[in-house]
């Protein structure tokens, strides 16, 4: 994936200005940090993770915190838009990352 890093002030300037010229690499950007999530490994630890703290009789803060986490981020991702149909500049064109997201967490 390399390093993508963006500044927040850069990336809030740009994420709201829908006719911004680096719109469109803020988004490849973001579906590309979607896409890696869908990795195997990634999932099962996250879910792993989450089902100790869901089956924990007794939870502290930190667990409460653990299932906020995993579920916000879940959430944020699932608001990265997928590429509209027939737009074909992008290497994520036809790959449906909202659907395989849903199916790899469902």
């Amino acid at each position: 994936m390399g390093d993508q890093g963006i500044n927040e002030d850069v990336f809030k300037k740009h994420w709201i200005n829908p006719i911004s010229a680096h719109r469109h690499k803020m988004f490849e950007i973001l579906r590309s940090y979607k896409e890696a999530f869908l990795q195997p490994q990634v999932v099962s630890v996250l879910m792993e993770h989450l089902a100790d703290c869901l089956q924990m009789e007794v939870r502290n803060d930190k667990h409460e915190q653990m299932i906020e986490l995993i579920i916000v981020l879940f959430k944020q991702l699932l608001q990265i838009p997928d590429v509209k149909s027939g737009q074909t500049n992008t290497q994520f064109a036809n790959k449906e990352l909202q659907k395989q997201l849903l199916h790899v967490f469902s």
